[in-house]
């Protein structure tokens, strides 16, 4: 069983970026100015206070807005080299030739189209695919055709 879900490394850093800017935010935001207000009325200082934190807070959030863009520029670019099992619809990194979950074997495609005739249209070999008429199950293909047998996903 799975603790976390299944994200790019990038999706983790973005999460990590964006909670470390709320804990400074916040923190910012709470905390309280001593001393350095020497000529100055207590209302005074505190109105001076106010606008200092509100100058830090703008600041803060134009630096997480200019890191959100950045990290988001990067996340789109470093997607994996992905591709969707058939079998089950996991991402499997391209190059592996067997799905880890479902023991999906790429190859079997690979080699049916490698084989088949000059001119033939390709042969997928039988087995369990993602249901071609959108009802969220699989659907047995026997090599030639669709079957009516369906099973959970």
């Amino acid at each position: 069983m799975r603790l976390r879900p299944h994200w790019r490394k990038m999706s983790w850093v973005v999460l990590i970026f964006n909670a470390l800017m709320v804990i400074w935010l916040i923190t910012s935001l709470t905390a309280t100015t001593k001393g350095g207000c020497t000529g100055l009325t207590v209302s005074q200082c505190a109105g001076v206070a106010d606008v200092a934190h509100g100058a830090v807070a703008v600041i803060q959030i134009v630096l997480w807005l200019i890191g959100d863009f950045i990290l988001g520029i990067i996340w789109l670019v470093t997607k994996g080299n992905r591709r969707l099992c058939p079998a089950c619809g996991l991402p499997v990194k391209a190059g592996t030739v067997q799905c880890k979950k479902c023991g999906y074997d790429f190859r079997s495609i690979a080699l049916a189209t490698a084989y088949a005739a000059p001119g033939a249209p390709p042969t997928i070999p039988a087995g369990w695919f993602p249901d071609p008429q959108g009802s969220g199950q699989l659907r047995y293909w026997d090599g030639s055709q669709w079957t009516t047998t369906t099973r959970p996903n």
